[in-house]
């Protein structure tokens, strides 16, 4: 079964249009183009005979953040910033793949060239999206430059992102890739002492910021040939031009952390509510 909606038509987010900017007196400097901002919406419930497992968003022209949803509904909310000088214009579709629902930002086939590595961000539509996740349905979020920010979540986490940073809060597992994005994760406490897949944490140049809550902490495994700051009891190692950091022996520790990068400075502290 496929679910497919597609944001480009006119007759449909003629509401949701703020229209083009009020053009500006004769003595002021002209605006090179007007800039539309429109608004688009999608929804569907997680439960039924075909339950929804996961929900992948792809969207390589803005920022993906998450927070929980209050009910059982998947709820997306996108602001669009049309900026596209040829007037085509940036849209998304909806296909269910098994038990998972992928929404993907995408210009029409065939009119993103990629002769250019870092066109403008002038020169295509801009499109943010906030997306309401129920409990424990997965998250897999992906972009190119731009944000990717989990907050308050209930379910596991996977972000990837090229240069754009990355921000998890949530009681599931998280996983997080970046080349250069700065990641910055707070796993939950609970997640932290309950058994599970470990939570992996990577990027090429991009700083890992890790805070960890409640005791007792991770098993953890660090590895880059960036700087390592941290005041937990760890073990420090060199191999070459990298350091490795595991933690101190602790028979309490049950969920494993893996932080690896090529050359990013890692940054791990524990965050303990005083009584």
């Amino acid at each position: 079964m496929h679910v497919r909606a597609v944001a480009v038509l006119e007759s449909c987010l003629a509401a949701g249009s703020l229209g083009a900017v009020p053009q500006p007196s004769p003595s002021a400097s002209p605006s090179p183009r007007d800039v539309v901002i429109e608004r688009l919406q999608w929804s569907k419930a997680v439960d039924g005979p075909e339950p929804i497992a996961a929900f992948e968003v792809h969207n390589d022209f803005g920022d993906i953040r998450a927070r929980a949803a209050g009910d059982r509904v998947l709820d997306v909310s996108m602001a669009v910033q049309r900026l596209d000088p040829a007037g085509d214009k940036v849209g998304f579709t909806v296909e269910r793949r098994g038990s998972a629902v992928a929404l993907v930002v995408s210009y029409p086939p065939g009119r993103i060239r990629d002769s250019i590595a870092h066109p403008p961000k002038d020169s295509y539509d801009r499109l943010d999206l906030v997306v309401f996740v129920p409990a424990g349905v997965i998250l897999r979020a992906h972009t190119l430059r731009g944000r990717v920010e989990a907050r308050g979540l209930k379910s596991d986490v996977e972000a990837v992102t090229e240069d754009g940073p990355i921000f998890l809060r949530t009681t599931g597992t998280m996983q997080a890739r970046t080349v250069s994005g700065e990641i910055t994760a707070l796993p939950d406490a609970a997640a932290l002492a309950a058994a599970g897949p470990p939570l992996v944490l990577q990027s090429v140049s991009g700083t890992i910021d890790v805070t960890l809550a409640g005791q007792p902490g991770p098993e953890l495994r660090v590895e880059t040939a960036g700087e390592i700051v941290t005041s937990l009891n760890v073990r420090r190692s060199r191999h070459g031009v990298r350091t490795r950091v595991v933690s101190a022996p602790d028979a309490r520790a049950v969920r494993l952390l893996l932080i690896s990068s090529q050359a990013g400075r890692v940054r791990i502290v524990r965050d303990d509510p005083t009584p």
